[in-house]
């Protein structure tokens, strides 16, 4: 793995790699409007995906990095609501929230609003606790849970030192450990 640190072109998007990415997407778009469709999501939030989906789309086909990141954070914020309308499980729903928070916070970095960031970090943190809440009633993943509590508070603390690239470490790891739990 390239580290963040020594990579001089960290600037550096496979747009390719997107736009083929972006396109496969629509190939299984329908199924998972089936899927959804089954599951009760409203019929309203699948279309108002599939508009924020062609947003997506648009920006990745001009290559525009700071419009794509926030509209890849928009479209993510559709996936803890469409499972909070079919899933009782809480830990995931909250866990959903948090990583929503954390790429908005992304996003925001590439344009430098830090006071923006730090409030999307926060935001994460208040939906952790929840999960944070109720690890000892799950000890299942006390161990993964704790440990991306932990992250999420260094992430938290990159924050206030305004270095992209210090963060960019912190989000990395915190993401790696919320996608395992």
């Amino acid at each position: 793995m390239l580290g963040i640190l020594n990579n001089n072109m960290q600037q550096q998007i496979d747009w390719e790699y997107m736009k083929t990415s972006a396109e496969t997407i629509y190939t299984f778009w329908p199924t998972i409007i089936a899927d959804l469709n089954k599951l009760n999501v409203k019929n309203e939030e699948i279309l108002n995906f599939s508009s924020n989906l062609d947003k997506v789309t648009l920006s990745i086909k001009n290559e525009d990095k700071v419009v794509a990141l926030n509209n890849l954070a928009s479209l993510y914020a559709f996936l803890p609501n469409y499972r909070s309308q079919f899933s009782t499980d809480l830990q995931s729903i909250n866990i959903d929230y948090a990583k929503n928070c954390i790429l908005n916070s992304y996003a925001l970095v590439e344009q430098a609003n830090w006071i923006e960031v730090k409030e999307q970090v926060v935001n994460a943190l208040n939906y952790y606790m929840v999960v944070m809440d109720e690890v000892n009633e799950n000890v299942q993943n006390q161990n993964r849970i704790s440990k991306a509590y932990i992250l999420l508070n260094e992430l938290n603390s990159s924050t206030d030192i305004q270095d992209k690239e210090l963060y960019y470490i912190k989000y990395r790891n915190v993401m790696e450990e919320l996608v395992n739990i």
